[in-house]
């Protein structure tokens, strides 16, 4: 991986760090809102969620993606990033351990969840998945006990749909 691509990754988790922790806040706050089943993404018709293993999820989505693999910044593990046209997932894979999903974002509007895509209306959004945990200006975000769906909204669109773990 070239020193440039490195700095990207590194960007990438940070970037979806400071998402987890302020999803983490907002599902802690709104427990109530809990949906009952598990917060799932949907993808060329394949259940994605937080913790699935890696490389099964992989065979389901198929070959056309890329991936930049990093050494995790604690020496626990690796990070890696499978790229998908209209989807990224960020996994991790510890020592001695399986590879599994820790995040799933869209990238564009060639996916979706219940209906729901980039540029779709917030009212869509709370419609199609009932009362969130948080709601905002700038978001919408469902929890279960695992994960947080966050919603990211601009002018009332969807401008970015991220399934993120809990930590």
């Amino acid at each position: 991986m070239t020193h440039r691509n490195m700095e990207k990754a590194k960007l990438l988790r940070f970037l979806l760090t400071a998402a987890l922790l302020l999803s983490l806040v907002s599902c802690r706050q709104g427990a109530d809102a809990t949906p009952q089943k598990p917060l799932q993404l949907y993808y060329r018709d394949v259940a994605i969620g937080v913790g699935m293993e890696i490389e099964p999820l992989l065979t389901a989505l198929g070959e056309d993606y890329t991936v930049a693999e990093a050494q995790s910044c604690a020496g626990i593990g690796r990070d890696m990033v499978y790229t998908y046209p209209s989807l990224r997932l960020y996994a991790f894979e510890p020592v001695s351990g399986v590879a599994r999903l820790t995040s799933a974002v869209y990238t564009d509007d060639g996916a979706e969840i219940l209906g729901i895509r980039i540029g779709s209306m917030a009212t869509d959004v709370i419609e199609a998945l009932g009362e969130p945990a948080e709601q905002s200006e700038q978001k919408i975000a469902y929890c279960d006990d695992v994960s947080t769906l966050t919603f990211s909204l601009r002018e009332g669109r969807v401008s970015a749909i991220v399934l993120s773990e809990i930590e």
